[in-house]
């Protein structure tokens, strides 16, 4: 395990692992989405889907937000949890993953690609990339290990300000799962689109940009893959 101490926050990371080389090289996780969580208030509610090792929870809730804390990853969530310890940050944290309905996830085949492996589970002490953890529904992956999922919306989470979605293919499966909590709050939501993951899911860019018009949002590009919905009403141009 190596560790780090920068403007952001104390972090253990995975040694071989590019978000925490990034991170110990005191780089801001993500800059195009750093905007919307700066805008977040003290007392704020954030939910964080796909949390990994914690930058963004342990980097708000050191401003005082209420942040519930998504990741499927038994080995992620024990890392977050010391990150989070370290920095004296409490934070509302699931180790579950979340999708459209309640079901159990598996690998998708192709993980090996991106991940390295111990007895058919990520092992992150080899891996490059603690973030492609890429779950798929039990027909079409390998059923190594299953991660239960549930929706966001069967949490209840009340008064919703922000929501960071980033999930390898997941996000619009997610999305679907929140829908009754995004059209309550009307929160603003980062989420990702890639391709050739999401398409697994059946899931193309006009499914997205169909989810975004039924509740009246507006949708911008960020960054690569990144993407901001914001609810029309609050959009002034």
């Amino acid at each position: 395990m190596s560790y780090v101490e920068t403007q952001y926050g104390k972090f253990n990371y995975f040694p071989l692992d590019c978000i925490g080389d990034i991170i110990s090289r005191g780089v801001f996780w993500d800059e195009c989405l750093r905007p919307y969580m700066d805008a977040l208030q003290p007392g704020d509610v954030y939910v964080d889907v796909g949390a990994n090792i914690g930058f963004f929870p342990v980097y708000l809730g050191k401003r005082g937000i209420n942040c519930y804390v998504f990741e499927a990853s038994p080995e992620l969530v024990d890392l977050l949890c010391s990150n989070l310890v370290m920095n004296g940050v409490t934070a509302h944290i699931y180790n579950v993953a979340l999708y459209d309905h309640e079901t159990d996830l598996v690998l998708h085949r192709d993980w090996r690609a991106w991940a390295a492996e111990t007895n058919g589970k990520p092992d992150y002490n080899r891996s490059g990339n603690s973030g492609w953890l890429c779950l798929v529904p039990e027909e079409i992956g390998e059923s190594y290990t299953k991660f239960p999922a549930r929706t966001l919306d069967s949490y209840h989470i009340a008064d919703v300000k922000l929501i960071k979605i980033d999930t390898q293919g997941c996000d619009l499966r997610i999305l679907h799962g929140a829908k009754t909590t995004i059209h309550t709050y009307r929160p603003v939501v980062l989420f990702e689109y890639e391709d050739f993951v999401s398409i697994v899911h059946g899931d193309t860019w006009d499914k997205y940009e169909e989810f975004w018009k039924d509740l009246n949002y507006s949708i911008k590009r960020i960054g690569a893959v990144e993407w901001v919905a914001e609810p029309k009403e609050n959009v002034h141009v």
